[in-house]
């Protein structure tokens, strides 16, 4: 397989891990704790981050600052947030919720910049939400207030992680920085 296969073929699963993972929380919280899910979770993702950084023979630096907020903003408060409100809403409404992590990030990017989006920008962000109450408005089935709630502060955890990690990403090789992120997140979980 050359290069470019492998890297679509690794694109490919990880979007479909990505894409799975409102369901497969759903489904493991009913026989699960959900700090048991989210270890799970992070613990996939250190074995396999590590197998990678031996793989490469990466040398670990000590991670910075940035690198340990990002650890503490995601995995570290996002999955436990999100996976307790999983637990406690229905996955139409967590998966909807999820989805508008893109609007949260431009958002709090704004916020931070201390200017307003242009209009083309606002108007994506207006269309989003509109979309977002339409698909999971309503109370049905499992959904509560509680763990919407729960859910959306993950979400603004997460895209301040993304903030945060392009600028730890700066001058860090993104292994490293990911196997520092996560195994920051497993110490704030466990």
């Amino acid at each position: 397989m050359s290069g470019r296969q492998l890297g679509w073929t690794a694109l490919i699963l990880a979007m479909a891990s990505w894409g799975s993972v409102v369901v497969t929380i759903k489904i493991a919280a009913h026989g699960l704790p959900v700090q048991t899910i989210t270890l799970i979770e992070v613990g996939s993702a250190i074995v396999l981050l590590g197998a990678v950084v031996l793989h490469r023979r990466t040398r670990l630096a000590r991670p910075s600052h940035l690198v340990v907020l990002a650890g503490l903003l995601e995995p570290g408060a996002s999955y436990p947030l999100i996976n307790a409100g999983l637990a406690r809403t229905s996955g139409t409404h967590g998966a909807v919720i999820v989805g508008t992590e893109s609007v949260v990030i431009v958002l709090l990017s704004s916020a931070l910049a201390g200017r307003l989006p242009s209009r083309r920008v606002l108007l994506a962000v207006l269309v989003t939400a509109v979309g977002a109450a339409f698909v999971g408005g309503g109370e049905g089935g499992t959904a509560s207030v509680s763990g919407d709630l729960l859910v959306a502060a993950g979400v603004v955890c997460a895209a301040a992680y993304v903030l945060v990690a392009q600028r730890a990403a700066m001058g860090t090789d993104t292994v490293t920085l990911t196997f520092w992120q996560f195994v920051i997140g497993a110490a704030v979980i466990a």
